[in-house]
Order: C-alpha cells, then sequence, then structure tokens
C-alpha cells in the first residue's frame, strides 16, 4: 500500500468511527493486520 493510500484509509476509517478513541484502538488493529 502507497503512503497515499494508508492516508486515505485513515481519514475514511475516522470519519466513520466519529471517535478518537476508537479510531485510535482500530488504528492500532489496522496496523497490526497489515503489518
Amino acid at each position: 500500500m502507497s503512503s497515499r493510500q494508508v492516508a486515505m484509509v485513515k481519514l475514511v476509517d475516522m470519519l466513520l468511527l466519529g471517535s478518537s478513541a476508537r479510531a485510535s484502538q482500530f488504528e492500532s488493529e489496522w496496523w497490526h493486520l497489515i503489518s
């Protein structure tokens, strides 16, 4: 994945979740899955 795609995915995730706490948790899970 390119850094641009990652940035877009993170932005969409944050907008959909609406909560910084949930977004942070989801981001951790996301990075664990793709790493």
